[in-house]
This record gives structure tokens, C-alpha cells and sequence, in this order.
């Protein structure tokens, strides 16, 4: 809620397939984001979210501190110039291999267990538990 961007969302708004939404809890965000074909932002937590439901991601900055997401291949640097946030969109859009080589198998941030191996290692530390956490041996596939 911008009120600097009003005068630049209002006319997304008469196109059909855009809708302007209040701030979504972390569920919300998540559930909609599964059904994206991929996501355009500036958000570093959508970088980071993105992988693990299996949807790329246009940055619309000139760098990221997320650079994992680049390197994995989950996200593509546009920038702020309209015309190649435009042309990478319709990439993604019209070309389905294009799109599918944007969506990389693995999550480089990781795999989603790691609260369990914190859990299994604190119970060894303290005596608790004789079983060892799993060993995390790489980049996890995304779901």
C-alpha cells in the first residue's frame, strides 16, 4: 500500500487477470505462489521462498543478495526498464522450454529439514538421543 504507486497500479487494474491484494500472511503468500507460472518482485523473501514451491522468479533489481537463486538458474536479474521485464515475461509465458529451463531441480536453500536436524542434535548434545541428525549432503529437490 504505496500511496506514491497508486497513479501506476490504477491502470494494471482494468486488465482482467490482475488483481491488487492486501498483505498476505506467510500462508497466504505461499499458497498463491504455487499457482504462479513464475513471479516478478523485488522481494528477497519470494527469492527465497520460490524455490521450494518450484517457481522462477524476474527480479526487478539491478543486483540481489540473493545470489543462489541466480546461480541455480531460479531467478533472472530484469532490472527496472519495462520493455525487458516485459520480454523476459513473455519468454516465460510463450516458451514452455525456456521456462522449464528456469526451474532447476534443486533448492539452493536447502531442503526444508533443517529445524528436525537442529531438533535431532540438540537431543544428542544433551544426552537425550543416541540418533545422529541426517547429514544434509546438497542443494534438495524442489517440490
Amino acid at each position: 500500500p504505496n500511496p506514491a504507486l497508486e497513479a501506476l497500479v490504477e491502470p494494471l487494474l482494468a486488465t482482467e487477470n490482475v488483481r491488487r491484494l492486501p498483505p498476505l500472511d506467510h500462508r497466504e503468500m505461499l499458497w498463491l505462489l504455487r499457482r504462479c507460472r513464475f513471479a516478478i518482485t523485488d522481494s528477497g523473501g519470494i527469492q527465497e521462498e520460490a524455490p521450494s514451491v518450484g517457481v522462477p522468479v524476474l527480479v526487478t533489481r539491478r543486483a540481489t543478495e540473493r545470489p543462489e537463486a541466480l546461480e541455480h538458474g531460479w531467478a533472472k536479474l530484469v532490472g527496472w526498464h519495462p520493455q525487458r521485464i516485459e520480454d523476459s515475461a513473455h519468454s516465460w509465458l510463450n516458451n514452455d522450454a525456456a521456462l522449464l529451463r528456469a526451474r532447476p531441480r534443486c533448492n539452493p536453500y536447502g531442503d526444508g529439514r533443517a529445524a528436525t536436524r537442529c531438533v535431532q542434535a540438540l537431543r544428542c548434545l544433551l544426552g537425550l538421543s543416541l540418533q545422529a541428525p541426517a547429514a544434509w549432503t546438497g542443494p534438495a529437490v524442489a517440490a
